[in-house]
């Protein structure tokens, strides 16, 4: 990536939402028409915000340019926490339609690199150099001046982009970070450094002078009570600079020569500028007594300001020392309060947990009584059944032998309608017998009337029929089964 001026329009950060923003935009237009004015304005809105335009940058020397577009929020001398030195600071603050490029201040190098997560409040209060996550770049001009430009991120901006490492070399006007969406830079500039804005100003990265720096060190302590300017011993190190330049400029070279009425007017120059030189070093030595006395002043001051404070120290520990007697007497009652309502307490737990223990024994008993009455009636219900199911079957087997005893019945009848009708068959088959042998039976005709008068002067004869077995009702009972026998009953 081109760090360095020209740049390109458009931040190559933004190529990224533009491109993105336009497929949308387009992809819209062509699904829902005018429902796709939001993302043209989102497009529109990426391409302002990534604009990175080439700025001017001036040739001061001991100017500290602006690290960034935005307007000046704070102007005061504040604690550096990254080299815990006093500094003065300048914050500017970048609003979404402000470039958001960070440039180099200066030209020098890189000694340190922090970042340092932390939360996402607005970035114009002035917590947030404190609270917000942030990235700070310690640089060192090539004089040996030390100063610090810290990225702090915003409300919205929560993206910090950094480009530069520990002992990389930077140009002023150099391109070394970038914040997406809304941010804050700080810039802690050594004491000596003189502000050249004001809060509220609105500044442009590299082209507004943030601040001047005096080239070297200035020999003015870094005292908080010190309220003299530095601008005298800013104004001296400018002159040096510019007779260095006037200098550089009237040397001769291979390729030209100088007039002698052109060295006669340098040396005038150069007599001129050390008059003036000299006049600014005695002002500053009637600036250095005056601070010497007001030091001196303020020395004293600050003895009577300590034994105040020790003072006020000792009452306040006396006043501690009964505090904390009233504290601890304070803490006995609670602590007595406390056990008091704890045995309370536990005692409420017991008796709940006795009267839980006798509600869940009652519970069991009258569980364990229902559950009996229950087994009891089950068992009821069960023998109903039992009983019921005996007499269901005892019915259903005297049915059985009911039925049984009919079918032997009516075997009985149908084998005795059978012995009938073979009896009568018998019969006459006998009766065709006699008529073929009539010879035959006239004489045993004759024979038999003898015998039956024989016979009738004997006693009554009983005929009876004898089944030698009793046959199923399925079965055929043929006559020769049938046994005949004769009985002979004497008659009284």
């Amino acid at each position: 990536m081109n760090r360095y001026y020209p740049h390109t329009i458009i931040a190559q950060e933004g190529w990224l939402f533009i491109i993105g923003g336009l497929v949308l935009s387009v992809l819209f237009t062509c699904l829902c028409g005018w429902w796709s004015l939001p993302f043209w304005a989102f497009t529109l809105f990426c391409v302002n915000f990534f604009r990175d335009p080439a700025r001017n940058i001036p040739e001061a020397p001991d100017a500290i340019l602006s690290p960034a577009d935005g307007r000046v929020v704070v102007v005061e001398r504040a604690i550096d926490p990254y080299r815990q030195t006093s500094a003065l600071k300048i914050s500017i603050f970048m609003n979404i339609f402000n470039v958001h490029s960070q440039r180099s201040p200066i030209s020098g190098s890189v000694t340190e690199v922090q970042y340092t997560a932390g939360k996402f409040v607005n970035a114009s209060l002035d917590k947030s150099s404190n609270e917000n996550e942030r990235n700070a770049v310690l640089m060192t001009t090539r004089t040996g001046r030390e100063l610090t430009v810290v990225q702090v991120a915003g409300l919205v901006a929560r993206r910090i982009l950094c480009y530069t490492n520990k002992g990389d070399s930077i140009l002023r006007g150099e391109r070394y970070g970038f914040i997406r969406f809304g941010s804050r830079i700080d810039v802690y500039l050594p004491l000596d450094a003189t502000a050249n804005v004001a809060i509220g100003d609105k500044i442009r990265a590299s082209e507004t002078i943030l601040a001047y720096l005096p080239l070297e060190k200035s020999d003015v302590p870094d005292d908080e009570n010190n309220g003299i300017s530095t601008n005298k011993s800013l104004a001296e190190s400018r002159l040096k600079a510019d007779v260095q330049a006037q200098h550089a400029e009237s040397t001769p070279t291979a390729a030209s020569t100088t007039t002698q009425f052109e060295l006669t007017q340098v040396s005038e120059e150069e007599a001129r500028l050390k008059a003036e030189t000299e006049k600014l070093k005695a002002e500053n030595e009637q600036a250095r007594q005056a601070v010497a006395q007001a030091k001196a002043q303020a020395d004293a001051e600050i003895a009577q300001l300590k034994a105040q404070a020790e003072q006020a120290r000792l009452e306040v520990e006396r006043a501690k020392a009964a505090a904390e007697a009233e504290m601890a007497k304070l803490k006995a009652e609670q602590d007595a309060a406390a056990a008091k309502a704890k045995a309370e307490q536990e005692a409420k737990a017991q008796a709940e947990k006795l009267k839980a223990e006798q509600e869940a024994a009652a519970a069991k008993a009258k569980a364990e009584q229902e559950a009996k009455a229950q087994a009891e009636k089950l068992k009821a219900e069960q023998e109903a059944a039992a009983a019921k199911a005996k007499a269901e079957q005892e019915a259903k087997v005297l049915a059985e032998a009911k039925a049984k005893e009919e079918a032997i019945a009516k075997a009985r009848a149908d084998a005795e309608a059978k012995l009938k009708a073979d009896a009568a068959a018998k019969a006459k088959a006998a009766t065709e017998a006699k008529a073929k042998v009539k010879a035959e039976q006239e004489a045993k005709a004759k024979a038999e009337a003898e015998a039956l008068a024989e016979i009738a002067a004997r006693p009554p004869i009983v005929r009876r029929e004898v089944f030698a077995a009793v046959p199923e009702p399925w079965q055929t009972i043929e006559p020769r089964e049938v046994i005949i026998r004769t009985e002979i009953k004497d008659k009284k």
